[in-house]
């Protein structure tokens, strides 16, 4: 028996060459597909007698981080949300390591080759849906446009009426009661996506033009993008002629299941990943070196990839009624003065580039602790450790990515091979 696993392990090793074989990487890269067919029956059921899920995506190196552990426990604790989670990834054994029974809800109920689901803590299960390893930043951003085949293979147990997704160094801030409402509202009309204003100075590519714009539009365009206020964005409305431009924040994205916005999610993925798949890491032009910017974990650098494509993508802005700017209100890019004075809002973006990983250590865990009640269980919040390789690097990760060459796996956990040679 052990003879005839070893030959069959070199066999499918011999018959499958992973990263190694740039002509197959760029074969499967250039399967882009997203499904943008639903019909009017499934589309209203979904609208009339669903619920919104909440979306995370946690790959890369953002596993090895607990910002999704402090992401749930505001979600639940200070959000009172307790309705489904989905939270895609391609370490599940980290999460589910670092989130633990507590925020899981007990034990795992289902578990499959997509999705591992668990009780969760209110009306709402969490699925950790389980993925292959994105070749780039790009590929790992397109799993916000995946949204709906995702939630296909989440086995979620009622129809989806939305679905709120947001970065993972968001934190919620305040009671989403009120948001949900307003959410919830949102999903009857035709809007494409719906997403707040870009807050602060725009720091995205081609911010710079925006802002051009603005002063060459006046004061009331240039206070609707620096402080967008209700007042000074109907102030930019009057002034504009009743239009609104300017920049949309990525960071916080509410996904409908219409077609229109199917359509729209499509397009702007092929944006982001420029019509493949999984895209190969893009050359950081400015500071990269020719390195890519996974190779840099420059995500200063890739700041404005969602931001660039979606401007570009067209049907998002002309299906229906075009993109929704949610209530500024609800929404708040954090700065240090921000978090001293315990500024509260729904969505609190404490960035993990720009301003907000310049603000100190200290200041962020008051904020969470006095400010947000948060427990001490959250003070692993800005933990960088390594997660240890028996929860991710097992035989269900090697299978998932296509990985089946001994000399591979024994390249990313040699304790994996010994396992199988000495069955």
């Amino acid at each position: 028996m052990r003879a005839f696993l070893v030959l069959s392990l070199l066999a499918l090793g011999s018959a499958l060459i992973v990263k190694e074989d740039p002509a197959v990487d760029e074969q499967d890269a250039e399967k882009f597909q997203i499904k943008t067919e639903i019909s009017k029956e499934d589309e209203n059921n979904a609208i009339l007698n669903g619920k919104p899920v909440f979306y995370q995506i946690v790959m890369g190196s953002f596993p090895n981080r607990k910002q999704y552990k402090l992401w749930m426990t505001s979600l639940r604790e200070v959000g009172q949300y307790d309705g489904t989670v989905v939270i895609v990834t391609d370490k599940p054994g980290c999460l589910e390591n670092g989130l633990g029974e507590k925020l899981l809800g007990g034990k795992m109920e289902y578990s499959d080759s997509n999705v591992n689901i668990y009780p969760g803590t209110g009306n709402g299960k969490v699925h950790i849906l389980k993925v292959k390893t994105a070749r780039s930043l790009r590929g790992i951003k397109m799993q916000k446009s995946k949204v709906w085949d995702n939630l296909e293979l989440a086995k979620i147990d009622h129809p989806v009426s939305s679905a709120i997704y947001t970065d993972t160094d968001v934190v919620i801030g305040k009671s989403l009661k009120s948001f949900m409402a307003y959410e919830q509202d949102l999903e009857k009309k035709q809007y494409t996506l719906a997403l707040f204003p870009e807050q602060g100075t725009a720091s995205w590519e081609g911010a710079g033009e925006v802002m051009q714009k603005k002063r060459e539009q006046g004061a009331a365009a240039v206070k609707a993008i620096v402080n967008p206020t209700p007042t000074n964005v109907v102030g930019a409305m009057v002034a504009g002629n009743g239009k609104t431009t300017g920049p949309v924040h990525t960071g916080v994205v509410v996904m409908f299941p219409t077609e229109r916005s199917r359509m729209c999610l499509k397009d702007w993925a092929f944006h982001v990943g420029g019509g493949k798949n999984d895209p190969a890491p893009i050359n950081d032009f400015k500071h990269g070196q020719g390195k890519s910017l996974l190779q840099t974990e420059s995500e200063v650098t890739s700041t404005g990839i969602d931001q660039a494509a979606l401007n570009k993508a067209a049907s998002c802005k002309e299906q229906g009624n075009g993109i929704h700017k949610m209530e500024t209100s609800y929404f708040l890019l954090a700065d240090e003065k921000a978090l001293q004075i315990g500024r509260p809002a729904q969505f609190v973006h404490i960035t993990n580039t720009g301003s907000g990983k310049d603000i100190a250590r200290s200041i962020k865990s008051t904020y969470f602790h006095k400010w947000l009640k948060m427990g001490d269980d959250v003070e692993d919040f800005d933990s960088h450790g390594q997660c240890d390789l028996k929860l991710w690097a097992n035989a269900e990760y090697m299978e998932r990515n296509k990985i089946t060459d001994p000399k591979k796996i024994a390249s990313i956990n040699p304790a994996l091979v010994k396992k199988i040679l000495k069955k």
